[in-house]
């Protein structure tokens, strides 16, 4: 069994370039890397090609999204698939081996999701929802409904099979993980899975992110779940990100484009990609939480996040 990596980059040469040299050591150093290139203009693709002769690198012209992944597992050899960031690599040398050995042993498993260490502030994000379950955590992992696009093993024919990542960055992890789930595949969590993560987008990002933050969960919720009880989720998620977006000072006309975005995605997936789920699939989607507590949990983690990177600058 063979496993590779994948990233998709754009204009972030220095950071992609640090984390590549991570994978210089140990068990990493004959890992086969695909970097695809989302059209930057910061010369990522000569510094591939100076540096990194053995990272194999699709050059595009235009940014695609998570299209750009897509397409570097379709170029892939390896039958498990390491889909991380450009700003991310694995904590230990012999993580990745470890993991390969671990789907290996568990045929049965599709999808490892792992937890996430940011280096700028010291936190760990456990992307299990329910922490107070992980006291005890069998050999096989936890059942979990969906990962951190950073630290992932997904088994190549599985990704395939359900169609890869949809058509635009953010929540792209939960949908394919509802997608996974509704093919009866199976996802499992493990604490010792863990990347390191820079954390390296710049603040004149943050009205772009507001953004797609505001309209894709709605995207999400609309495309799985029945009509009123997307919609219910969504008026919770819309009120949620109207405060956020004056909080961080939004641009005005940014700020219009979301609200009206807000309006009209869920509209259009409910028409043009509906795909309702069971009961059962969105139990197991949700994993019984309701709306309001997932939506208190991500905050939640934000503020602290906020809170740590304020009082390390202090």
């Amino acid at each position: 069994m063979r496993l590779t990596v994948v990233i998709a980059t754009r204009d972030r040469k220095d950071v992609l370039r640090e984390s590549l040299q991570r994978y210089a050591t140990g068990s990493l150093a004959g890992v086969e890397i695909i970097v695809v290139d989302n059209g930057s203009t910061d010369h990522t693709a000569a510094m591939l090609e100076r540096e990194f002769p053995h990272v194999r690198t699709v050059r595009l012209a235009d940014n695609i999204g998570p299209a750009a992944l897509n397409l570097a597992v379709e170029l892939a050899t390896g039958d498990v698939i390491f889909r991380t960031d450009d700003d991310a690599w694995p904590e230990t040398d012999d993580m990745l081996e470890r993991g390969l050995r671990f789907m290996e042993v568990h045929p049965e498993i599709d999808l490892v999701a792992g937890e996430v260490y940011f280096v700028d502030n010291g936190l760990t994000y456990n992307w299990y929802p329910f922490p107070e379950r992980t006291a005890t955590i069998p050999e096989d992992g936890l059942p979990v409904n969906h990962f951190c696009g950073a630290s992932v093993l997904i088994r190549r024919k599985a990704f395939l099979q359900v169609g890869g990542f949809w058509d635009t960055f953010y929540i792209e992890e939960s949908d394919l993980s509802a997608r996974m789930i509704a093919a009866g595949m199976v996802l499992r969590y493990v604490p010792w899975f863990r990347v390191c993560h820079l954390t390296a987008f710049q603040p004149s990002q943050i009205a772009s992110r507001w953004l797609l933050m505001s309209t894709m969960p709605i995207r999400f919720n609309f495309r799985y779940f029945p009509f009123w009880r997307a919609t219910g989720r969504s008026m919770v998620h819309m009120a949620s990100q109207m405060v956020i977006g004056i909080w961080h000072r939004t641009p005005p006309l940014t700020y219009l484009e979301g609200v009206l975005g807000m309006l009209t995605v869920g509209l259009k997936a409910w028409r043009a990609e509906r795909q309702t789920l069971t009961r059962d699939q969105l139990q197991m989607v949700t994993m019984g939480e309701n709306v309001w507590g997932t939506t208190w949990r991500y905050y939640r983690f934000a503020f602290k996040r906020l809170w740590a990177r304020r009082t390390k600058s202090n």
